[in-house]
Formats: C-alpha cells, structure tokens, sequence
C-alpha cells in the first residue's frame, strides 16, 4: 500500500476547538457539523497539533509525520453554508517552539513545502464568514502522486482501468480493504500482475463500507458507464479483507456475470459504538446469501486490525492479497 496519503478526522478530544458560541455535534468520526452564528472571520475553528507537542498535549498525535524539503498537497473534504471558501492556516515551528513560517490554503488541493528546520507543526480550520460547516477530513499526500481517475467525489475515488488490454473481456474491480488514517491504494508491483484492473478507495472512516448509499450508486454508474464503453462480458470483483470482500460479494450480485473473488473473513469486524452511525454500515451489516458467484479463498486466522487501537494506522492486509493473487488470475 501507499504510506504517502494520510487522512486526518476531527475527533472529539484530540486537538483544540473554538467552544464560545458554538454548537458541535460529533455524528461520526468523519462527520462533525459545526455551527457558529457569531464567529468573526479569520478565527481558528479546529485545531491539530504534530508529534512534537506530545508531551504537552498528552494525546497521540493526529498529523503524519512530514519529510522537510517535500513539497505536499492538502485537500479537505468539507461542505459550509453559506458556500464560501474554507481557509486552513499551517504553522511550522522549530525545536524551540518558535514559528518559522504559515502558510494559508486557500483552496482544496493547493500545495506547500514543510520547511527543513521544522519540529512541529500545527494545522487550523480558520472561519471565513460561514455559519454552518459539515467537515469530513483533511488529506495531505506527496505532490507527486497523481493517480488517474475515472471518478472521485465525496471522498470516494475510482481509478482509470489500469494495464488494459485491446482485447480483454473481462474487468476486474479490486475495492481495498481501508486503512485507519490514510487513504489507501494497492502497490503497482501487484497490479502489475492483472490485466484491466480497476482500483476503488476512499478516504471517509471505514471507506463508508463501500455501501453506502451514495456509493453503492456512484459505484454501480461508473460500472456501467465502463461496460457500455468497452466490450465487458465479466466483472470481477476482488476483496481482501473483511470490508473488501464483504463490498465484492454485494456488487458481485448488481451486474450481470458478475463474479467475487473474497477471503472468508468477510464482514468480520469487531463492531463498536463508534461505528453506529458510519454510512453504509447497517447494509455492511446484512450478508448476502451464499451463491455460486463468491469464490472463497481460505485464509489463515489474522487478528483483527479494527481491534488494534493505535497500531491500526500501521496495519493493512496488502500481503493476504500477494499471497492469494494467483488464485484470483
């Protein structure tokens, strides 16, 4: 999996929060609606603190660790009324405390550079004369990267068709078993080895199950729309983990010849009070019944990484999918 994409979530009690006036409610871990009538603009709504903090903060640390020199882009992931642009200051400070540098984002998806000397820094979701706010997250990824994409929208994102082939009949849809605190993306060296592959992420808390309700339509339109364009006669849905593969057994059973290569710990996860309110989780929830388009691969028992607590930002299922890529082929 990529290391270079990190997703940053406003949770309740990490991080410094604007209280006079304001009125939050904390529906989800990426879903936070914020709503200040009286806030003067340029004030910090929300604020994040880096790992130098630490030991005042006494909180694990939000922000991913940053390489100086490297130029980053930041995205948010955030809907305000009245519709205005939402601003977000970063400080960067030295061994010291003292301030090297800010740098205003003004728009989602601008780039900046982490200073060389920089310690620690701090990111600020700043009031821009908005009253009401429904923040997501916050992604930072190395400029570098730049997957192509068939789609990406409300934090959802589908590649282009990766190693296609002139002659290929079948596509193969590969949803990634979601990663706490990154959005992830299975390594070319394994995409390498499957022809006409499709890739479907996302950066929302457990990839919102894929199933959502907006998603199961975003993703069942891009599907089609692929299947009219190109001469498909199977869709081959690919899971790896619990999440994946519970994805792969549902939209197996949307289209036609379609098929789902899956693990047998499908929709395995230690269920939590944090999880209630998560889009598409009481559709995660409903299995669907055996038939002959799940292709089961069994796995050896693997600890659950939703159970991990902090060690859960460090933890993927990428190497279940190298070992079991063969039987997939």
């Amino acid at each position: 999996m990529t290391g270079n994409n990190f997703v940053i979530y406003w949770d309740h009690n990490v991080g410094e929060t604007y209280l006079y006036g304001s009125e939050i409610t904390y529906k989800s871990i990426d879903q936070v609606f914020f709503e200040n009538n009286l806030m003067a603009s340029g004030l910090q709504i929300h604020t994040w603190h880096s790992a130098g903090n630490f030991p005042i903060r006494r909180a694990v640390s939000p922000l991913p660790a940053l390489q100086p020199g490297i130029k980053y882009q930041l995205t948010y992931d955030a809907e305000v009324i009245p519709e205005t642009p939402l601003y977000i200051e970063i400080k960067f400070f030295d061994r010291f405390a003292q301030q090297i540098t800010r740098k205003i984002i003004k728009f989602s998806g601008e780039v900046f550079e982490f200073p060389i000397a920089t310690y620690q820094y701090e990111i600020s979701l700043l009031s821009s004369g908005f009253s009401k706010m429904n923040f997501h997250s916050l992604k930072i990824q190395k400029q570098q990267e730049d997957n192509k994409l068939l789609l990406q929208k409300e934090g959802l994102s589908i590649s282009d068709v990766m190693h296609a082939s002139s002659s290929a009949t079948t596509l193969r849809v590969i949803f990634v078993e979601p990663i706490v605190g990154t959005m992830a993306w299975v390594r070319e060296s394994l995409i390498a080895q499957l022809d006409d592959v499709i890739q479907i992420t996302s950066d929302r808390s457990y990839a919102q199950f894929y199933l959502s309700d907006r998603y199961r339509q975003l993703i069942l339109e891009t599907l089609s729309e692929l299947q009219q364009d190109f001469d498909i006669n199977t869709v081959q849905f690919i899971g790896y983990g619990p999440i994946s593969s519970q994805a792969a057994r549902f939209f197996a059973t949307q289209v036609v010849n379609g098929v789902a290569h899956i693990t047998d710990d499908f929709g395995q996860i230690a269920r939590s009070e944090r999880m209630q309110n998560i889009e598409g989780f009481e559709f995660f929830k409903q299995n669907e019944p055996d038939s002959d388009k799940f292709i089961i691969y069994h796995t050896p028992p693997k600890q659950n990484y939703y159970q991990m607590s902090q060690l859960s930002r460090l933890f993927d299922y990428s190497d279940r999918l190298e070992k079991y890529i063969d039987f997939i082929k």
